[in-house]
């Protein structure tokens, strides 16, 4: 499952359902917690990964920096600018690292297009869309609520862009 096996280990898993907290941490061999506060006081817990309905994204991620855990949030990143504000301030506030998800930023071909840059010039944006289908009627509960999303169709579609700056990417 560990993709960096050098670089990172998974400590736990965390999931409201008892169960469903119970059974992922048989099938990866980790500990598990059924509450974020508790998985929180961890002190093998470096870092969390976020993977909520976007309107929880802040409190957590205010939660986790507070408690001295760095954090990768799912995007989008919160439901306001203001709710974005309060979880960069909160990484400050405890010198922690805070970095939005984008699962598309390592795509083979953006490291290769990252190659050419010094050849092509002074590069001052660099557009990738990618599209899908999202079905209303299999989508997950929560997704279908625009209080949990900060809105649907602007989160769910238009943060699958990636921009690319003639700065380091990464």
């Amino acid at each position: 499952m560990n993709h960096w096996p050098e670089l990172c280990d998974l400590s736990a898993v965390v999931d409201i359902k008892e169960d469903l907290a119970k059974a992922y941490s048989e099938e990866l061999n980790v500990p598990y917690y059924s509450s974020v506060e508790e998985s929180l006081t961890d002190p093998d817990i470096d870092a969390v990964i976020i993977c909520l309905p976007h309107n929880l994204h802040e409190p957590v991620s205010v939660q986790a920096s507070d408690a001295g855990k760095h954090v990768l949030v799912e995007k989008v990143m919160a439901t306001s600018v203001a709710e974005g504000l309060s979880m960069v301030e909160a990484a400050k506030r405890n010198n922690k690292k805070l970095m939005v998800a984008q699962s598309r930023r390592y795509f083979p071909a953006f490291d290769e297009a990252r190659k050419h840059f010094d050849k092509i010039g002074k590069i001052t944006n660099s557009l990738y869309n990618f599209t899908c289908y999202f079905d209303k009627n299999i989508a997950p509960p929560w997704w279908q609520s625009k209080e949990a999303t900060g809105g649907l169709v602007y989160p769910m579609l238009g943060s699958q862009c990636n921009r690319y700056y003639s700065m380091d990417p990464r």
